[in-house]
């Protein structure tokens, strides 16, 4: 057994080096964690990142772990490499601790997402689910694995209202809003370039599906 100081007070389970809205909500949190020195102990999902089968580390993959397993990832998410290696780096410190998922509770079938980390990873101390919904309720199948948490995070009171409305027990809801990068998020800071108009130029901010409406 490790010593208990060893073992990270927090496990930060999500998507993390893909190029998704849960990754860079996931990786701001977690440079605000490092910033406050909280050990945390990072488990990306699959597909975040594709996965190599090679058995020893290749050009332009990186050495991760993911569910236990020593993996090598294809990563093009433009990160800054002193972040991301720190990233990866802490995909193998020990399991433990308030174990925190960054994901949606189940998927259409109903597969409780939730209660996979925690067969998976037995050893936490509290259980978080942090997600979210857009509409003015969230699908049915969410709220028995939501109501299996000791808390739920949301990241805004409209989301909480929505939640408990449909069935999540109020008690376990905290309102929890996504960090930004002041960095790069601020007032003044200069437009980013989109090149040479050609005709008419869209900008989508969210993944086209049914689901966005």
């Amino acid at each position: 057994m490790p010593h208990r100081t060893e073992i990270p007070r927090i496990t930060w389970h999500g998507p993390l080096f893909g190029p998704s809205g849960y990754a860079e909500v996931s990786r701001n949190v977690v440079a605000g964690l490092m910033k406050l020195e909280i050990p945390v102990r990072l488990q990306p999902v699959w597909g975040d990142a594709p996965a190599s089968r090679a058995e020893r580390r290749e050009p332009g993959l990186f050495e991760a772990e993911i569910d236990g397993f020593h993996r090598y990832l294809k990563i093009d998410t433009p990160i800054d490499p002193a972040f991301r290696d720190r990233l990866l780096k802490a995909t193998f410190r020990p399991a433990g601790g308030v174990h925190i998922i960054l994901h949606p509770p189940a998927d259409s079938k109903g597969l409780d997402f939730y209660d996979l980390s925690r067969r998976l990873a037995p050893m936490h101390v509290a259980r978080v689910g942090y997600t979210m919904f857009e509409t003015d309720r969230i699908p049915a199948a969410w709220v028995p694995c939501l109501n299996r948490m000791d808390e739920v995070w949301v990241p805004t009171t409209f989301g909480r209202d929505v939640f408990i409305t449909c069935g999540v027990d109020p008690d376990r809801i905290r309102v929890m809003p996504f960090p930004a990068d002041p960095d790069v998020y601020h007032p003044g800071a200069a437009p980013l370039s989109i090149g040479a108009p050609a005709g008419f130029t869209f900008l989508s901010i969210f993944e086209w599906t049914k689901r966005k409406g």
